[in-house]
């Protein structure tokens, strides 16, 4: 580009800029692309306001050629770049739009980094009948004519056709010019079309329709007053403040109500463009307008479908990486921004993608079948309008909302129903509805399910309560809808608000946490198994490259393990000096986990891991109470992906007298929490209310000296009780109630030491006034990195804890290409892996027997996972086929192959094992029907043994008690019993997703006390982490494995260890296990121990020491926390923590506070403070011996 410009060569670009910028406002797309091209032919640059304009603005009107002639501008200059605004509104349009998905896929190569590889055109793993139904979604695009010369020439046609609309489906269809009408000059066209009329039907006109049987079953016998003439007017309008000027289509006349409109001044109807009127909004729509001989015209259309293809081929993806420009010009921002939208929305595609195939594979009969669908369903009911909001995201419309109660059938399998209550649906006509010829299918739109309402007694009707996004036909009640599994609307709206937030407001110190860390990395794990391949030498190659960069890491600390120790600030320093000495006395955690607690207290982020059993919700619980209480930190959150996780920590709050909210829909969270949960706090708020008022108007009354007036008031409205409530008309009164509840759940939250709810929901607008001191995600390395930053970045924080176990399940990924892009990498293992942060290992499980822990220990925590427990308090379970007299692990041979259902699988001969061994287990009468759990990789076989299972439950026990859930519903619970029922069955080895050796590492460690293995040898074995596991086995049952590993002896410090030296020898301890774990995960089949260097090279750490030392660098001044509480905290006590003396141990799951200790001697209950062997913890049966 050239640099300095002479005059006459600035007014030639002054003149072509004003020349674009007219072009822009009227919206010829063609006009624009010629004058830009002119404008780079001449060595000029393009505003990069204007370049972000036309690309918005190419996206509102349907047409290839111009989209892909708008797109290649910016791949013709190599510096360009576009605002985060403009990037948005045209992805709006293509996603809201259904656009082809090549077009959406190039769109999205704008912000993928220059150091990743850009997004082909369509995914590898597309079949060909798949690539036959997106070629012919292509074509459909491709053949619209929307050329700005064709509306110049659309007032000479005698007839025009309109198709494509798809919020109002009635507009489409032929119109013919009228010979004697015109309107401001401009021609008039009209189109007449027969249509039912559907009686009676009207919203709220009642629950039945007198003539519905006979319009169903005898549809020939229709009156003629049942079926009406409409007609159609396309037709110019001005108006007098300019607002609305420019072309209608009307019903009836001109002058009728208008159902589409377009702004573009052209002699004839505009081809594209056009907004759709729906309850006084407009919204986009993809109507456009064509001649009828050019749209039958086969040498026309393989022409434009030739012009249009060969403009998508000369898009390159490696030419427009790296494009997007963000508020503060900050690299890493916009590389983040961008990394994150590709991902999110390339599983929103695979979402879309997968209830497109269902829907075109499978009969509609078996989609209903097996709970994708429910067709037929008649509307009784509309409600509930809520008007669009003013703001949105940038690029997406929001068209208002409305509910509507639909009628289940009788026999509705609720088990079987993959939408539940909150999920997304696709709402359109039913095809039972009969139509009248040429009348097509109506799509309505999409919602999400408000309530089910399940039937009450033999005789009652269940019903679902959907909310539409738009508006409901006025005709609704009148006709039949089918419902069908959508895509994750709400989940998809609040994470790219997050994202959205991230780049365009301030960001505090944890916002920045997120974007130092380099982006990219991706989960080699994942793609291994999904492909079926195993450890490649490829593989082998970049484990060692990347070991090797990792020893050089360690000698410089990253940038965001800087800003992860850094003093987060909040809360006064005399207060936390005392909960740093107060950690010192927490004798109920072990080292491991006062190490965790101390570091959460005082640094920004604090990565914990915790494997299975060590008491990582315990830790969690801790750190929550010291932050509230003696921190006197607020607002708290404590927050995970999925709500068992959330529901695990409040009830750990609860227990240690944490006032402690759960916030979340009251058929996902435990019963055991309806206490504390906001729903009943805020009933109790209300009663109490009511309480204070009533004992206000009787002290009034007994003060008063005359108390005939309020006697006579009182009796006033005693007699108005009896007549009935009194109904007050207008929207005063309920909006009054909603506004008051609200205000009283604010003050309940605000209230709060901590408030429990899941990820997503945390990003509603219902917490929208609060801003968190700080927030810990439980399960982290469970969930997405999209779904872990909807807290940190609608809500902020000021410091963070992420707790989790990157060897257990990692986050559950759609789409493969995205996985392997690294969304299946979660923000903790980001951090660990490229943001440099050390993990706090917890290293002392309490939950298994020593035997059962002993394989994931040594194969998966490179034996730094030790036990806390000894064989002799994990007694062998009665009668089940163990190997030996000591052994809790069994292995039971199945030879009965696996059968497919839908898309899952299920072994039925597995099952009938199951069964047996579930009786065989309540026989023995020696456990409850609560601590025996049946484990099992997919839901066809958990629906099998749910079905088989009740046949062999005791009468006096409740089937629903016994668990019955697959592996990732598992992870973080346990049982004393654990059957396992692998389902894989075949003769090519083939284990599908147990091939993830994590899924492995989950069911290995939920049983207590035994575990029982239901399979196929011949098909484990394929499996190199099943191979091994049984080898262990066998070894196990023939008495010839070694002692546990936890049973080690622990390395002796050196003589006349200084405290340096020990923080020193502790951290190269901790760093090498979290190098070893991190480089398993991430690079699979590689010998670690080949890798190791001798100790002295690596004498200087990249992680900060919790042991001693203050806090680092200045408070975070840029966040500040709202919403919390504005008075005193209310102290609460904690529980009473009776003195006992015995060993030092850290916590763990157990039945009894005393499970694991010989009863003390006498006068051993009185230890000192200061001894430092001995503890004092609580004890439920000290405490009762002493009352």
């Amino acid at each position: 580009m050239r640099g300095k410009l002479s005059g006459a060569e600035k007014d030639d670009l002054r003149s072509l800029e004003k020349k674009l910028e007219k072009r822009l406002n009227t919206g010829y797309r063609t006009s624009c692309i010629r004058t830009a091209l002119m404008i780079l032919e001449m060595g000029f640059e393009l505003k990069e306001e204007q370049m972000g304009r036309m690309l918005a603005q190419c996206m509102q009107r349907p047409g290839i050629v111009q989209i892909c002639m708008t797109i290649k501008l910016l791949q013709i200059v190599p510096n360009a770049s576009i605002p985060v605004e403009h990037f948005l509104r045209g992805l709006g349009v293509l996603v809201q739009r259904n656009f082809p998905v090549q077009i959406l896929r190039m769109w999205l190569n704008m912000g993928c980094p220059r150091d990743q590889r850009s997004l082909r055109a369509l995914p590898y793993d597309y079949d060909d009948d798949e690539k036959r139904m997106v070629a012919q979604d292509l074509e459909d695009a491709l053949g619209v004519i929307t050329d700005d010369e064709e509306d110049r020439r659309g007032a000479d046609r005698r007839v025009i056709l309109v198709q494509e609309c798809k919020a109002r489906p009635e507009l489409n269809g032929k119109y013919e010019r009228s010979s004697d009408l015109m309107a401001h000059g401009r021609p008039v066209f009209e189109k007449k079309a027969e249509v039912r009329n559907r009686k009676g039907k009207g919203k709220g006109k009642g629950k039945h329709d007198s003539n519905e049987m006979k319009r169903l079953l005898m549809p020939h016998m229709l009156d003629d007053d049942d079926i009406t003439i409409e007609v159609m007017v396309i037709h110019y309008k001005k108006d007098r403040n300019g607002i609305n000027t420019g072309w209608w289509i009307s019903k009836n006349t001109c002058t009728g109500p208008g159902l589409a409109w377009n702004g573009r001044d052209t002699k004839g109807p505009p081809t594209g463009g056009w907004f759709v009127i729906r309850d006084r909004q407009k919204l986009p729509d993809p109507v456009n307008i064509i001649d009828p001989k050019q749209a039958n015209d086969e040498a026309y259309q393989k022409k434009r479908k030739h012009e249009a293809s060969k403009a998508l081929e000369q898009l390159d993806g490696n030419k427009l990486k790296g494009r997007l420009r963000v508020k503060d010009k900050n690299v890493m921002a916009s590389e983040y921004f961008g990394h994150f939208c590709m991902l999110m929305h390339l599983e929103h595609m695979e979402e879309l993608r997968q209830i497109r195939r269902r829907t075109e594979t499978m009969q509609d009969a078996e989609l209903q079948r097996l709970g994708w669908c429910l067709d037929g369903l008649p509307c009784i009911g509309i409600f509930g309008r809520r008007d669009p909001k003013k703001t949105t995201i940038i690029g997406w419309e929001d068209p208002g909302s409305e509910m509507g109660t639909l009628q289940l059938p009788p026999n509705t399998q609720f088990d079987r129903l993959k939408f539940k209550r909150g999920d997304s649906v696709i709402i359109s006509e039913s095809r039972q509805q009969v139509r009248v010829k040429g009348e097509a299918l109506e799509k309505l739109g999409e919602g999400f399910i408000a309530d089910i309402q399940l039937p009450r007694g033999r005789d009652g009707e269940s019903k679902m309560i959907v909310r539409l996004r738009g508006c409901w036909p006025d005709d609704a009640m009148a006709r039949r809808w089918r419902i069908d599994k959508g895509a994750n609307s709400t989940l998809y709206e609040r994470q790219l608000q997050a994202m959205l937030n991230l780049v365009n407001k301030d960001r505090s110190r944890v916002p920045e946490l997120l974007i130092s860390a380099k982006v990219g990395l991706a989960d080699s794990w994942a793609k291994q198994w999904r492909k079926g391949q195993g450890v490649t030498e490829e593989d082998k190659e970049l484990a060692a490259k990347a070991a090797e960069q990792a020893e050089k890491d360690v000698l410089r600390e990253k940038e965001a393990a800087k800003l992860a120790r850094l003093n987060p600030g909040g809360c006064e320093s005399d207060k936390l000096d005392k909960a740093l000495k107060e950690v010192k006395t927490l004798s109920h955690l072990n080292q491991s986990q006062r190490d965790a607690v101390r570091s959460a207290l005082r640094t920004t982020c604090t990565v914990i891991q915790g494997p299975p059993g060590t008491g990582k919700t315990h830790v969690s619980v801790q750190i929550m109470k010291m932050w509230s209480k003696t921190l006197d930190l607020s607002p708290l959150l404590a927050t995970s992906d999925s709500n068992p996780a959330v529901d695990n920590i409040a009830i750990g709050l609860r227990k240690e007298g944490v006032r402690a909210v759960r916030v979340g829909r009251p058929d996902k969270i435990n019963r055991i929490l309806e206490e504390i949960t906001l729903e009943c706090l805020l009933d109790k708020e209300k009663e109490e209310m009511k309480n204070r008022q009533y004992e206000a108007r009787f002290k009034s009354r007994s003060r008063s000296k005359t108390g005939s007036p309020q006697r006579k008031k009182v009796s006033r409205s005693r007699s108005r009780s009896k007549s009935g409530p009194r109904r007050v008309k207008g929207k005063g009164k309920g909006k009054g109630n909603v506004k008051n509840d609200f205000e009283l759940q604010m003050r309940i939250l605000q209230d709060a030491d901590v408030i429990c709810t899941t990820t997503i929901s945390s990003g509603g607008d219902f917490f929208s006034k609060f801003a968190f001191a700080g927030v810990l995600i439980d399960e982290a390395a469970q969930a997405t990195e999209l779904a872990a930053i909807v807290p940190l970045i609608l809500r902020g924080s000021q410091r963070l804890v992420l707790v989790g176990d990157q060897c257990q399940l990692p986050p559950t990924v759609q789409s493969s290409e995205a996985e392997e892009r690294g969304l299946s990498l979660s923000l903790y293992s980001r951090m660990v892996d490229s943001g440099g942060l050390m993990p706090f290992l917890l290293d002392t499980q309490y939950r298994s027997h020593p035997v059962i822990a002993e394989f994931s220990a040594r194969t998966f925590y490179a034996g730094k996972l030790k036990s806390g427990i000894r064989g002799e308090d994990r007694k062998q379970i009665r009668g089940l086929p163990w190997p030996n007299y000591q052994s809790p692990i069994a292995f039971i041979e199945s030879n009965g192959g696996e059968e497919e259902e839908g898309e899952s699988k299920f072994n039925p001969t597995e099952a009938e094992v199951v069964q047996r061994l579930v009786q065989d287990s309540f026989f023995q009468r020696e456990l409850e029907i609560t601590e025996i759990g049946v484990v099992t990789p997919y839901v066809a076989q958990v629906r099998l043994l749910k079905r088989m299972c009740k046949q062999v439950i005791p009468e006096g026990m409740d089937p629903e008690l016994l668990e019955i859930a697959s592996v990732d519903q598992f992870q973080g619970r346990e049982k004393d019993l654990i059957i396992f029922s692998a389902v894989r069955c075949n003769r090519i080895g083939n284990v599908g997703f147990l091939a993830d050796w994590r899924r492995l590492n989950v069911m290995l460690t939920r049983a207590r006390r035994g575990m029982v293995v239901v399979g196929n040898s011949h098909t484990l074995k394929a499996d190199e982490h099943w191979e091994k596991w049984l080898q262990f086995y066998e070894k196990v049952a023939s008495g010839r494995a070694r002692s546990p590993s936890p049973s080690k002896k622990k390395q002796e410090a050196p003589p006349n260890e200084t405290e340096e030296e020990k923080e020193a020898r502790l951290k190269k301890e901790r760093i090498e296990a979290a190098r070893k774990l991190s480089m398993a995960i991430r690079f699979p089949g590689l010998a670690m121990a080949q890798q190791k260097k001798k100790e002295e090279q690596r004498s200087r750490s990249r992680s900060w020491s919790p042991e001693g030392g203050g806090l680092v660098g200045k408070a975070d001044t840029k966040f500040k926390a709202m919403g919390g509480r504005t008075k005193a905290r209310v102290k609460t006590p904690s529980p009473d923590r009776p003195l006992k003396v015995q060993k030092a141990i850290g916590i763990g799951r157990r039945n009894k506070g005393d499970e694991f200790t010989k009863p003390a001697p006498n006068g051993a209950g009185k230890a000192k403070a200061k001894a430092k062997a001995k503890v004092a913890i609580a004890s439920d049966s000290e405490e009762s011996a002493k009352s």
